[in-house]
């Protein structure tokens, strides 16, 4: 049947371990759309990254911009693999539900169970104990029951925990990366001067790579915002500060070894330094809050559509955690 519509607000641990099925693939359109659209932007950003990095050299790395581009792609990875594993699991799930919906033979039911008739076992029907050589339609083995009768609830896997932690990054790094590199960076690097340099750095921003690590990346992470049904929550935003941790720690452990920074701004002996940390970190936060209030709208947007008359409660439309339960068919 189809549940009524109701709002469950989860938030930290609670969205995890109260997480219900594995429908990631909820979106707003055809079933396969997400799907498409993340092996899509995976097999771009893979090869896009491929690409650069054999012909420039792993020396790239050292970049937050490289970083942000290559957790972007293994995002779309991991979701590409969790998509297909939902639709999977939602196939097996209508199966389930045509075959109950039927009155099999008692062959049909023994060949799908690989069982012979005479192996099947008692099995309960609400609440009462049917035996095995009672009506057609109670005639299941306890296995193939078992399977039918699965919901698909519970907590999700390992995968789909670091898809959502890795969402909660990419989608902000892709913000931060883009605005940092033409608010931020061109200008200091355009202020050099020396003419010559001026070119190379020009040169290095403006080509067909650049546009895509420090523009079209936005517009892929958005794309799948727009698509998905993911929830962004506040509480998750620690993945954001440790991946910042991280990079913070490499500049540092870069600049030991090297004896220069990788970015103008990161330069600790400036008197500005102070400055600069502190507005590099709010624009992390920032650019958070606006990943997030971005999805918020959108959700909203949604369920405005959803509560018109007349409009149609989309079985496809499931969250994967659970911060707004949807109209969903059980």
């Amino acid at each position: 049947m189809t549940g009524n519509t109701t709002k469950v607000k989860l938030r930290g641990k609670g969205a995890i371990r109260t997480a219900r099925r594995l429908a990631v693939t909820g979106l707003e359109g055809p079933p396969g759309l997400l799907l498409g659209y993340r092996l899509a932007c995976f097999a771009w950003g893979l090869g896009l990254g491929g690409n650069q990095l054999m012909r420039v050299g792993p020396w790239l790395l050292s970049y937050a911009t490289v970083w942000s581009w290559w957790l972007l792609t293994l995002y779309f990875g991991l979701a590409s693999v969790v998509s297909i594993k939902a639709l999977v699991v939602r196939r097996r799930e209508r199966a389930g539900t045509a075959l109950k919906g039927r009155v099999p033979s008692t062959l049909s039911l023994a060949s799908l169970n690989s069982e012979s008739p005479a192996q099947t076992k008692p099995v309960k029907s609400a609440g009462k104990t049917v035996p095995g050589d009672g009506p057609i339609g109670a005639m299941v083995s306890p296995s193939l029951n078992s399977r039918l009768e699965s919901s698909e609830e519970g907590s999700i896997g390992r995968l789909e925990r670091a898809m959502w932690a890795i969402y909660h990054v990419a989608g902000p790094m892709t913000l931060v990366i883009d605005s940092m590199t033409w608010l931020v960076l061109m200008p200091m690097l355009m202020a050099t001067p020396d003419q010559k340099q001026r070119d190379f750095f020009y040169r290095q921003h403006h080509n067909f790579e650049s546009y895509n690590q420090h523009g079209f990346n936005a517009v892929m992470i958005l794309g799948e915002l727009l698509l998905n049904r993911l929830p962004v929550d506040f509480f998750q935003s620690g993945w954001l500060a440790l991946w910042a941790s991280l990079y913070a720690a490499w500049s540092t452990l870069f600049f030991y070894i090297h004896g220069r920074f990788i970015y103008p701004f990161l330069d600790a002996h400036k008197p500005y330094a102070w400055l600069a940390y502190l507005g590099l970190y709010s624009v992390h936060w920032a650019a958070f809050l606006l990943f997030m209030g971005l999805a918020r709208a959108k959700e909203w947007v949604v369920s405005r559509v959803e509560r018109r008359p007349g409009a149609s409660s989309s079985a496809e439309a499931q969250p994967l955690l659970g911060a707004k339960v949807h109209p969903v068919q059980y």
